[in-house]
């Protein structure tokens, strides 16, 4: 709801004139320099939020790529191989510590992986804030795909999945159709984020 009234807000005032970043179309005053502030300190605070999860997932990824790796190791032999307990981490070196090792596996190849995944973020987003002046586009086009994305698109696959035995009931109906619509929503966002609508 407020993402619905800041943007109201602003073609009302703005009509197409409208930047992407709001605070430009307003007068350089004392009360929008401070709005600037707070924008400058919500991008400040918001960055590790985003940064862990993503990271998070990127090294479950390539974990679960490894465990794979070693299950598939030469059994013959026992290398390669891990036995039930320390697949789950039970009495075993790469064991998971979530909370003194921030959910990374112990060991060097891990901490190589944790810092490697930190800093690829870090230097990507440090390009980016060199080489654009303007964000307006590519937080259109982030909005446009990943939003949809997770909003409408994943949840539905995901609920689709998980109880894909149970038939098809209303709320699998729900949950297809919510993927459907997300499937559409994506390529018209894409479309007016892009500037289809100037044409």
């Amino acid at each position: 709801m407020l993402y619905l009234v800041v943007a109201w807000a602003g073609y009302s005032t703005f009509g197409d004139n409208v930047d992407s970043d709001i605070l430009n179309n307003y007068p350089k005053n004392g009360l929008v320099t401070t709005m600037r502030i707070f924008v400058a300190l919500l991008v400040i605070f918001s960055y590790p939020l985003q940064l862990d999860p993503s990271r998070r997932c990127i090294t479950t990824l390539i974990n679960k790529l490894r465990d794979r790796g070693i299950e598939a190791g030469d059994d013959d032999e026992g290398v390669g191989t891990i036995d039930k307990e320390s697949f789950n981490g039970v009495n075993s070196e790469n064991s998971y510590d979530l909370e003194s090792n921030g959910g990374r596996k112990k060991g060097t190849i891990d901490d190589v992986i944790y810092l490697g995944i930190t800093l690829t973020f870090l230097g990507c987003s440090f390009v980016l804030a060199l080489s654009l002046d303007d964000l307006g586009v590519m937080l259109a086009l982030v909005g446009a795909t990943g939003s949809t994305a997770v909003s409408y698109i994943l949840p539905g696959v995901i609920y689709l999945k998980v109880f894909e035995e149970e038939g098809w009931g209303a709320t699998r109906v729900a949950a297809a159709m919510q993927v459907a619509a997300g499937c559409g929503i994506m390529p018209v966002a894409l479309y007016y984020a892009l500037g289809g609508s100037k044409e």
